[in-house]
């Protein structure tokens, strides 16, 4: 039988008249219930890894798409681009402006052209803040669990192998690459007709990022801020 209690984990194995509970981390090179503490505690723990390793490969395949979809905004020419963002000027301007419809043509494209500017910088932004939570959520995921694996051979230790991941990982890690992609994608767009490579979007897409991956930082700190606080209550 295993109870979580607090910080602790506590093992209370029965075999025959033998009986062992302990408290803490447990070790497995006790003989004659390593058996036992493998079919009963790392069975299930073996489903979470394998759980976390589909995670892992879902937000992977995410990531992907979604950096072949910016890539594919990047390889659109200057033209196309530019429609498409005066498009979205004037879709602003229907949805934030009253009576924007009844504008003529002329003022409707000087509004779209003067919005120009933020829309494609915000869209900038937004687009590699995703890309940064997608490429966390497959670097976390897959760091969790190795940490899961390490541990179950060494100790039982629930709340460390769950919880605790560097920020240098979790991270720094992901945004190092996804401002490595922006990087590569102004590179692309030096080919691109009429298009140019900007080292300001660069920075601007990592800033984005950087965006993103502090806001899931944050909600991460504040789900292990809960669940200890959860556990202190409970002990």
């Amino acid at each position: 039988m295993t109870q979580t209690r607090g910080k602790q984990l506590i093992i209370h194995v029965e075999f025959g008249q033998q009986s062992l509970l302990q408290k803490g981390n447990y070790s497995f090179q006790e003989k004659g219930y390593t058996n036992l503490l493998y079919k009963g505690i790392l069975g299930g723990m073996e489903e979470t890894v394998g759980e976390m390793n589909v995670r892992r490969k879902i937000f992977f395949v995410l990531m992907i798409l979604w950096m072949v979809l910016i890539f594919s905004f990047s390889a659109r020419p200057a033209e196309v681009s530019s429609e498409d963002s005066r498009s979205v000027g004037v879709l602003i301007g229907e949805i934030f402006i009253p009576g924007f419809e009844g504008w003529s043509a002329e003022e409707q494209n000087a509004f779209a052209e003067k919005v120009d500017h933020p829309v494609r910088k915000t869209a900038h932004a937004a687009e590699y803040a995703v890309l940064g939570l997608l490429t966390a959520g497959a670097y976390i995921g897959g760091e969790s669990a190795e940490a899961f694996k390490v541990n179950y051979k060494k100790t039982v230790n629930v709340r460390d192998s769950r919880e605790k991941m560097s920020i240098s990982r979790g991270i720094v890690i992901p945004w190092v690459i996804t401002t490595a992609y922006a990087g590569t994608d102004e590179l692309h767009q030096l080919f691109v007709s009429g298009r140019s490579g900007q080292v300001s979007d660069v920075l601007l897409d990592s800033a984005g990022a950087l965006i993103g991956l502090a806001v899931l930082g944050g909600m991460r700190f504040l789900m292990c801020w809960r669940r200890e606080n959860d556990c202190k209550r409970a002990e």
